[in-house]
């Protein structure tokens, strides 16, 4: 166990030693990724990126929040908590959160090809709409 590259093996640690700006950079890379996809193409939904609170946990810390970013997706015809159905639907299922009608993809526990996973979820959320 090497202290000084812990978070490079272990995922929780990563998650939680995350710093806000690099969070914020991982959000603009899928947003700009999502902002490409046929639905933003087609102006379906709109995408953006927001700091956020991230919930460390509902067990044993309830009420902390670490800084974090969100990608967050609103969208023209669909209501936030259909859409955030639907991209649970997907599989494997895409878990975000809903606050003030936009929904917010948190990048701190998205691992490591995980983007391409939002990124097909986000095209299938309209599959039926095209």
């Amino acid at each position: 166990l090497n202290a000084d590259r812990l978070g490079e093996h272990h995922p929780t640690f990563r998650m939680l030693t995350a710093q806000q700006g690099d969070l914020l950079e991982r959000a603009e890379g899928l947003r700009a990724r999502l902002a490409e996809s046929g639905p933003a193409s087609r102006g379906i939904v709109s995408i953006g990126v927001e700091k956020a609170g991230d919930a460390v946990g509902a067990g044993s810390l309830p009420t902390v929040e670490l800084p974090g970013a969100a990608v967050t997706l609103v969208a023209k015809d669909t209501e936030a908590g259909e859409l955030a159905r639907r991209l649970r639907a997907h599989r494997p299922p895409v878990f975000t959160t809903v606050h003030d009608h936009v929904v917010h993809v948190h990048v701190r526990t998205l691992q490591p090809g995980d983007d391409d996973v939002v990124a097909a979820a986000v095209e299938s959320a309209w599959k039926d709409d095209a």
